[in-house]
């Protein structure tokens, strides 16, 4: 009786380790909007709380040159370019396991009224910038991930609602960084709780020895109290 109860027990345990351990898959389309910045292209899934779309994740991306002149010119005619991928895994992005994925190159956002410009254009992974969950934290913390020796992004840390999504283009005053493969990040706390820009920020960024440059995107209204 005594074993098994001993072997119910231990197979109780390695169930729940199991269930704790385990990743549920996230296959779904995870829209991404898509900026420049020095000559290359960064994709930035668009997250949402309680979902499977509850990460951020931000990383490098390559084209072909045809599509990198159309992008180029998309660009300098409007404020922001989405995209609509075919449907993955966002674990296996996350995880390095999504070498190139396709995905429809929208102007404006994919969800609320953008054209399609290219459909089914081809992606390659580059170089992952940022992977983290959004937890019920305060707003106000930013990621500090490096890009180059010149420029760092600054990425909000979503919290609870409401909140925003927000990448912050920084140049770097101290030049002793190299750029790496992998970039580095670190988080900034400040006591702003709403999107940086060029007033509000000074502060923050003259203690770190960055300066504003632009916001590269922003997005307010998926961050709201329903």
């Amino acid at each position: 009786m005594k074993n098994t109860i001993f072997i119910l027990l231990v197979l109780t345990a390695q169930f729940v380790y199991a269930e704790k351990h385990s990743k549920h898959s996230a296959m779904g389309v995870h829209g991404m909007a898509l900026m420049t910045l020095e000559s290359g292209f960064i994709a930035s899934h668009m997250p949402l709380h309680n979902s499977i779309h509850a990460h951020q994740v931000v990383f490098t991306v390559e084209v072909d040159n045809p599509t990198r002149e159309i992008l180029n010119q998309l660009f300098n005619d409007n404020n922001l370019i989405s995209l609509r991928p075919e449907p993955f895994d966002l674990n296996s992005l996350m995880e390095g396991r999504l070498p190139s994925f396709k995905a429809d190159i929208v102007a404006g956002h994919f969800e609320r009224g953008g054209l399609t410009q290219i459909e089914m254009a081809s992606f390659s992974f580059k170089r992952m910038l940022l992977a983290e969950p959004i937890e019920d934290k305060n707003n106000g913390s930013f990621y500090q991930v490096d890009y180059s020796r010149q420029h760092s992004l600054l990425i909000h840390q979503i919290g609870k609602v409401p909140s925003f999504d927000q990448i912050v283009l920084v140049e770097n005053k101290s030049i002793d960084k190299t750029h790496r493969n992998v970039a580095e990040k670190q988080l900034i706390t400040s006591k702003v709780t709403h999107a940086l820009d060029i007033n509000n920020s000074a502060e923050i960024l003259a203690k770190h020895e960055l300066s504003y440059v632009k916001s590269l995107y922003l997005e307010t209204k998926d961050f709201q109290v329903k």
